[in-house]
């Protein structure tokens, strides 16, 4: 029998005029996102009428040979939040909307009134927020650019970047196992890498099937200094297939993933986080008392 296509995965990148969008889609790829990639660059027809971007979704689903990961690269004026709704079509599934501001410029296109009301909806519909040419922000143009995107999606993560060098693990959700596996040697060796100096990271294993109710409790109660999180799960109520966790920003989501089949079973949790976030001895025994007892 052969398997279920899995959805394709879908990051919107956003953000007015001259913020720095390519660049962030071409630091992304140079970084890799452990998936197969294809990059949508949104031209205006399909941000003004839906049809265009549908019809390109539905034929894309139907290939035979279909990429992971679909990244869309919105047009300066484009509705995100609606290029969005478009990308939850059966066969795909939302991953995160990022918006590039330009630090110095971000105040004056707000106040813009032919452009404000539209970099003001690019802004609230983000998951992930990127201040880039924070270099060339002076005087205090940089707390203000932060204090105002927080006052407008004080739910979005929001990071700050030169040339759109952000760490890739902001940006792009799934190539979890590896991803696993990255983060248990920086834990243990201190070494993170890419310079990551101003986060920190946190990860979680158990062999035991997890109760939904009380992991979906712990990841509620988590601080929002808490940037991150992204694992596999075997919940006790559906032990078939791993559940794919993700949370960025306030959005969190649960997908399933592949069965588990000859693997091993087990549940992996990455958390990461700005510097006093984690509590790892208090993680370890919120998520230990999620997890089914054997005896």
């Amino acid at each position: 029998m052969s398997e279920t296509p899995r959805d394709i995965g879908v990051l919107i990148i956003g953000g007015y005029l001259g913020s720095g969008k390519t660049t962030l889609v071409n630091h992304i790829l140079r970084s890799g996102t452990g998936r197969e990639t294809l990059v949508l660059v949104n031209g205006c027809s399909c941000c003004a009428l839906s049809t265009p971007l549908i019809e390109f979704l539905v034929s894309l689903r139907e290939q035979e040979s279909r990429p992971q990961l679909l990244i869309i690269e919105a047009s300066g004026v484009a509705n995100t939040a609606l290029l969005a709704s478009h990308a939850m079509i059966p066969g795909f599934r939302l991953e995160g909307i990022v918006t590039v501001v330009d630090a110095e410029t971000i105040g004056e296109r707000l106040s813009d009134d032919y452009v404000g009301s539209t970099v003001q909806r690019q802004i609230e519909s983000a998951d992930v927020l990127v201040i880039n040419k924070t270099d060339l922000a002076v005087g205090g143009v940089l707390e203000s650019a932060s204090e105002l995107l927080g006052s407008l999606a004080p739910g979005a993560l929001v990071v700050e970047a030169v040339n759109a060098q952000v760490p890739i693990v902001f940006l792009v959700g799934e190539s979890l196992e590896s991803d696993l596996d990255l983060f248990e040697v920086r834990n243990s060796s201190g070494d993170g890498g890419e310079p990551h100096a101003t986060h920190e990271t946190w990860s979680w294993e158990c062999d035991s099937a997890i109760n939904r109710d009380r992991f979906e409790a712990v990841l509620e109660s988590l601080s929002d200094r808490v940037l991150r999180v992204k694992g596999v799960v075997n919940f006790d109520a559906s032990p078939i297939h791993r559940s794919i966790i993700q949370r960025v920003g306030s959005r969190l989501t649960f997908t399933q993933g592949a069965a588990w089949g000859s693997d091993r079973v087990i549940s992996r949790l990455v958390l990461i986080g700005l510097p006093g976030s984690i509590n790892p001895e208090a993680l370890a025994e919120a998520f230990a008392a999620a997890a089914i007892s054997l005896t």
